[in-house]
């Protein structure tokens, strides 16, 4: 008859196990959108356009609510940011100010290409570091195994 304490270690190990698989198969599809997203981003020669495609793969990449889109808008985004749909107000916050300036943008010369390569430069920031995390993750869960 087994110990209660090894019935528990084994349990335990079988839920770690589970849960690595998990988290594997996220990393691997969150890794794959964002190649496809940073290579769709890099066929863009205007960086404002450059901008939208990113900004609709990080809406995508990271599930944040959106509005519907207005049919026959397909400039590479999703609709606009809903504040409170996900968890992370911060990030919504952010997108929604970066369609805000992508809208102006749109009609305001004084935007300047630094400008739109800070904004470009911070989405990027955002992808790498879920990337990050999703390294992390995967790290404290062997580490837990052993």
């Amino acid at each position: 008859m087994a110990s209660s304490g090894g019935v528990f270690s084994a349990t335990l190990q079988s839920i770690t196990t589970t849960k690595l698989e998990e988290l594997s198969k996220k990393r691997s599809f969150y890794e794959e959108q964002k190649s496809s997203l940073l290579a769709a981003a890099q066929l863009e020669p205007d960086h404002r356009q450059r901008l939208r495609v990113l900004a609709g793969g990080v809406k995508h990449s990271f599930s944040v609510k959106t509005t519907k889109r207005k049919r026959g808008d397909d400039n590479g985004e999703l609709g606009t940011v809903i504040i409170g749909g996900t968890n992370d107000r911060r990030l919504e916050i952010l997108l929604k100010n970066l369609e805000r300036f992508l809208e102006q943008a749109l009609y305001d010369p004084s935007i300047s290409p630094k400008m739109l390569g800070d904004w470009e430069q911070s989405l990027h920031q955002l992808l790498h570091v879920q990337s990050l995390k999703y390294q992390y993750a995967t790290l404290y869960g062997e580490l837990v195994t052993e």
